[in-house]
């Protein structure tokens, strides 16, 4: 009798414990992140909250450092949440919410998921100069020279974006269709004038560095372009770090899930 009283007493001193850790890592996430999500964080806390506690000391390394404004930290997280890559529902409406409490416009998002919604055109970046090297492979060449209309176009292309990469050499040779209507399209989210050209390349390469996409002419191309609009390397490391945190997306995901499960076989 003695050792099971002790073994309860033991039990519920355990338990105490966990209450206490999962009050201190939400008030300690709503200091240090300013926020706290019952939708995205309840069951990991309920389940693992040492996890969750060292996934919180992982996620505040670039709130720490402050590079990079609060706003556009919350206006990155939106761009890789929202990318067709990933398009997690949960951190999108979290992240827009703290935007807003952070002072951005409704301009500066929708800005953040048009750039992150001209995603589509990689698959030229990539499909393209694979297509030429195979068109020349059995003597099918593809003209290196650039008609008047051609030359026009990548010329508005420069004069819009401030930029241009080889990248765009292929859409443009392949289909000049293609690239003009795109050239029009991703012109629209520039209208709103909201984001610094710098931000716009944050913006992308949050997207292209992504887990769930990893695409590293992408990469390549924005840092380029970051650097050459004035960014430092300290701030790309920090769209790094931010975009390093997609990866709980399997716990807050899938976590819950568990814990319904759970739930159910207990019934």
């Amino acid at each position: 009798m003695k050792e099971y009283r002790h073994e309860s007493e033991n039990i519920h001193k355990k338990n105490e414990e966990v209450l206490e850790l999962q009050e201190q890592i939400k008030q300690k996430f709503r200091d240090k992140r300013g926020y706290w999500s019952e939708g995205i964080w309840s069951s990991m806390l309920n389940l693992d909250p040492y996890f969750l506690e060292q996934y919180l000391d992982f996620s505040l390394v670039p709130f720490e450092k402050k590079h990079i404004s609060l706003k556009d930290k919350e206006l990155i997280y939106i761009a890789f949440d929202v990318s067709a890559t990933h398009m997690y529902e949960p951190g999108t409406q979290a992240h827009m919410e703290n935007a807003l409490e952070y002072g951005a416009t409704t301009e500066e998002i929708l800005e953040v998921i048009e750039i992150a919604s001209l995603l589509g055109m990689q698959t030229f970046h990539f499909g393209g100069p694979i297509l030429i090297d195979e068109l020349e492979k059995i003597g099918m060449n593809v003209s290196q020279d650039l008609s008047e209309q051609q030359l026009k176009m990548k010329n508005s292309f420069i004069e819009k974006h401030g930029y241009w990469d080889e990248i765009w050499d292929a859409p443009l040779r392949l289909s000049p269709q293609i690239f003009s209507a795109y050239l029009g399209l991703s012109t629209v989210p520039l209208k709103h004038g909201q984001l610094t050209q710098k931000m716009r390349q944050f913006v992308s390469l949050a997207v292209d560095s992504a887990s769930t996409h990893l695409n590293e002419k992408g990469m390549r191309m924005h840092i380029r372009n970051a650097l050459e609009f004035g960014a430092s390397k300290e701030e790309i490391t920090e769209v790094f770090e931010l975009v390093s945190t997609l990866g709980i997306h399997a716990a807050t995901t899938s976590v819950p899930i568990l814990e319904k499960v759970l739930q159910l076989r207990e019934k």
